[in-house]
């Protein structure tokens, strides 16, 4: 359908409205984007930051790596135990006794003891073997007798030790005895006298400890002995011109001995101070030597021309001894302790006189105690 003339001329007019806002627009729109420009170039350039150069391309750029994790232990942990406080200052010249070694950890102990008996008994004496040799003297008849006597022994025991399982002991003794005597110079004839014995004994022995338990401790013992004796006997009746006993002997008698001994103690209590009850027994085999000096100077005058006899013999017996042993630590590592042994001790003797035949016994029995100390190290 046409439009009519009005209509296409209002549609002409619309068109040039439009286009001159459009143009309008446009310029307005140019217009501000010059002012822009110009302002912008008008105004101060901004301050840039400065970085680092940037490494060339031949060098690696350095990475920051994170931090390694903690490290875990595997094992549980246990809580933090409290700290123990210091011990107290000590003076360094005394020795701390908890440090020193243990008696298990020593390999060498020396020993010292003294001990004394106190005994009674009888003991065996020749009689007329020296005056039956004699010039002229022949009918006085060699004879033994016993006769009682009181003694007493005093003594000492050096002992060392290797691993407390072997020892070695030397001992000395010391003896002294004295009694009355009837002397039998003629059959139903006897001369009343007094006699007195000093005797010396040395023992050489080895210890062996068969077992060190803590209660029992059983030993074997074996030894020489070297035992000299002087006897003297003198009448209690002098003569009447000279005044001199009517009869005098000297004799001299030297001993050589084996011996063969056991042992044991058992402690009843133990710790820092033991007690003990202890058994010894010894048994000694081997001679005798006897050099018998008689003479009846109250009667024949001292230089008559009396001799000497010598005469041998062979004796054994046994020692046995029974005692309570209290031992004591001085320090508490229980390396040097002291003891004491309180007791009794019985000797007996079988003296076997090759010239008159027959054995003649001896016997000597009495309280006994013995001090000592022992140091193990």
């Amino acid at each position: 359908m046409k439009k009519s003339k009005a209509g296409r001329t209002a549609s002409r007019a619309n068109r040039r409205l439009m286009t001159s806002v459009c143009v309008t627009l446009s310029s307005g729109l140019a217009l501000g984007l010059l002012d822009g420009t110009s302002a912008m170039a008008a105004r101060k350039p901004p301050k840039y930051i400065e970085w680092p150069p940037m490494p060339a391309e031949s060098e690696p750029v350095a990475v920051p790596s994170a931090p390694p994790p903690p490290a875990t232990d595997a094992t549980p942990t246990t809580p933090a135990t409290p700290a123990t406080p210091a011990p107290p200052a000590t003076d360094p010249t005394v020795p701390d006794l908890a440090s020193l070694p243990s008696l298990s950890g020593t390999v060498h102990q020396i020993a010292a003891s003294g001990d004394f008996l106190y005994g009674q008994g009888y003991v065996t004496m020749p009689f007329n073997f020296s005056l039956n040799l004699a010039p002229g003297l022949g009918q006085f008849t060699p004879a033994v007798d016993d006769s009682p006597r009181k003694s007493s022994y005093i003594g000492t025991t050096l002992s060392y030790s290797y691993n407390q399982k072997w020892f070695w002991d030397f001992s000395y003794r010391k003896g002294s005895s004295s009694g009355d005597t009837e002397v039998p110079l003629l059959p139903g004839f006897t001369l009343p006298s007094q006699f007195t014995i000093s005797d010396n004994w040395y023992q050489l022995a080895v210890r062996y400890e068969m077992m060190r338990g803590k209660r029992l401790r059983p030993y074997l013992k074996i030894g020489v002995s070297y035992v000299m004796s002087d006897l003297k006997v003198n009448s209690n009746e002098q003569g009447e011109e000279n005044g001199l006993d009517l009869y005098q002997q000297k004799d001299q008698t030297k001993d050589i001995l084996g011996n063969l001994g056991f042992g044991a103690v058992y402690w009843l209590k133990t710790g820092k101070f033991k007690v003990g009850v202890q058994f010894e027994g010894e048994g000694f085999f081997g001679s005798r030597s006897q050099e018998s000096l008689e003479s009846l100077p109250g009667i024949m005058g001292p230089d008559y021309g009396w001799v000497t006899a010598n005469i041998s013999n062979t004796i054994y017996g046994g020692v046995a001894r029974g005692t309570m042993r209290f031992d004591y630590s001085l320090i508490k590592s229980e390396l040097f302790r002291v003891y004491a042994d309180v007791g009794a001790q019985a000797n007996f003797t079988q003296v076997r006189y090759s010239s008159v035949g027959g054995a003649y016994n001896e016997l000597l029995w009495g309280p006994f105690v013995k001090l000592g100390f022992k140091y193990s190290f």
